[in-house]
Order: C-alpha cells, then structure tokens, then sequence
C-alpha cells in the first residue's frame, strides 16, 4: 500500500468514508500571512477598518506572540471589554483560521475613532 492509499472500514456492512490520505511533508505559513488575516480579525473586533491595525506575528516554540496596534472605535462597547474581546478573537481566529496556537496577545490602542457621521 503506497503512503496516499486508504481502506475503507466497514461498519455493519456499511462503507464508512475514507479517511484523509496521509501526504508526507509540512506546510510552512509565512508570518506576513499570519499577519494580514490577524489584522483583518483584528479590525473586525477593534470596529475599524483593517488598514487602522497593524499586526506582528512572531514564532516562539511554535506558537505564534502576536501584537496588535492600532485604533479602536469608540462606538458600541467600552474600550476595554473591546481590547479583551480582541485577544480572544484573534486568538481564536488564528486556531480556527490556520491551526496555530497563540501563547500571548498584546494590544496597543493608538487612539479612538468615532464615527463622525452621526444622525441628526
């Protein structure tokens, strides 16, 4: 059997799906990848548009340190519970989106943006 084929087991009679065949190698995520998704995660949780936010990834042990810089908006939730809700997303975001851990994030708000374009 060769390292891509796979047996499907039976259950019952019943062909149960194959499993994902195992491809020998590795796949390596540039941090400048990293980067731009968790400043769009980033953005998205800071309620600004993601060229309000830079982000810096770096590789410690494998697990990522991110920092994230930038404004925040000062419309909706506090600014702290925002900042906190930053960390979890990004993360969050970066497990589910690339299967990365994340050991630490820091967040440096730079200033508060307020949406000037209110309703009379």
């Amino acid at each position: 059997m060769s390292a891509v084929e796979v047996v499907a087991p039976t259950s019952g009679g019943a062909t149960v799906a194959p499993a994902r065949p195992v491809i020998p190698g590795h796949v390596t995520i540039a941090p400048r990848a990293y980067e731009r998704l968790l400043a769009a995660v980033s953005a998205r949780s800071m309620g600004v548009r993601p060229r309000d936010v830079t982000v810096r990834a770096a590789d410690e042990g494998g697990r990522l340190i991110v920092h994230v810089t930038g404004a925040v908006s000062g419309d909706g939730a506090p600014v702290l519970e925002r900042i906190e809700r930053v960390r979890t997303d990004v993360t969050e975001g970066a497990q589910r989106l690339t299967g990365a851990a994340v050991t630490r994030v820091t967040v440096h708000v730079t200033r508060i943006h307020f949406d000037d374009r209110r309703a009379s």
